[in-house]
């Protein structure tokens, strides 16, 4: 998921419109993540689920719960099927 922005960076520079608003969609879905009551804890629980660093957060900021993890985690799994299932 980490190459989304660059391939949509790309696909903007060379004028591929389609390719351009797939992308876009998949960016947009991935923002959702912010609009959960935990905000950037969200992010957090994110890059833990996917294996890249522990969710843990500091005051005043709050952990994202279990009904925030079962969203982000339908979050991310929707972006990696719209991605064809490469994690990209």
């Amino acid at each position: 998921m980490q190459d989304v922005i660059d391939e949509l960076w790309n696909a903007a520079q060379s004028g591929n419109a389609s390719e351009t608003a797939r992308l876009s969609e998949i960016v947009r879905t991935l923002c959702g993540i912010l609009t959960l009551p935990t905000g950037s804890a969200g992010i957090k629980c994110a890059l833990e689920l996917r294996g890249v660093c522990q969710r843990h957060t500091l005051s005043p900021w709050p952990q994202a719960g279990r009904e925030e993890e079962e969203k982000i985690r339908q979050i991310l799994d929707r972006v990696e099927a719209d991605l064809g299932g490469t994690g990209a």
